[in-house]
């Protein structure tokens, strides 16, 4: 029992500490990327199409982890692929194209993002293109480290409560 609890806190723990956002994967550099959708065909990498889309229209699915990923693992060095900037914490970030409240392209909801629209393209469908250095991009500057004093309950507040938890499940449980 005790080891089911200790691998559940593993996993809370790494869960809480995980270092790229939804649907991102990390390199080994420390830079996320999307999975993508290649069209052999045309030579063209299409990140707005998901893996089910992209199945039906017999084009390549492209992990992050895949060596055939166009930037995964080639941008050790604090630089970044055409068109992608590079934030405070030396991360890679492409602009994007928000609907906003509009709703989106090929019946898409209102709120979504396109990664693949050109600026010119965003704003003829009337939606809105941000750099990715923009204060409205919630992803710049998302994943840098503050390095400041923090007292130890600012530090471990987030996990005082789940191991008390664990802790209290272990005693109940035993």
């Amino acid at each position: 029992m005790y080891k089911f609890f200790f691998i559940l806190f593993i996993l809370v723990i790494s869960s809480i500490n995980a270092s790229c956002p939804e649907d991102f994967f990390e390199d080994n550099c420390g830079n996320c990327w999307l999975p993508y959708c290649y069209d052999l065909l045309n030579d063209e990498s299409k990140f707005d199409l998901n893996l089910e889309e992209c199945s039906s229209k017999d084009y390549e699915w492209i992990l992050p982890d895949s060596e055939k990923h166009i930037y995964s693992n080639k941008f050790c060095d604090d630089s970044c692929p055409e068109n992608f900037m590079s934030d405070d914490c030396g991360k890679c970030w492409s602009g994007f194209c928000y609907s906003f409240f509009s709703k989106g392209l090929n019946g898409d909801p209102a709120h979504s993002v396109y990664y693949d629209l050109k600026p010119e393209e965003c704003k003829a469908y009337g939606y809105n293109y941000y750099q990715p250095n923009n204060r409205f991009n919630p992803y710049w500057n998302s994943q840098c480290t503050k390095v400041q004093k923090k007292s130890f309950y600012e530090k471990y507040s987030r996990m005082i409560p789940i191991s008390a938890l664990v802790i209290g499940l272990y005693f109940v449980l035993q």
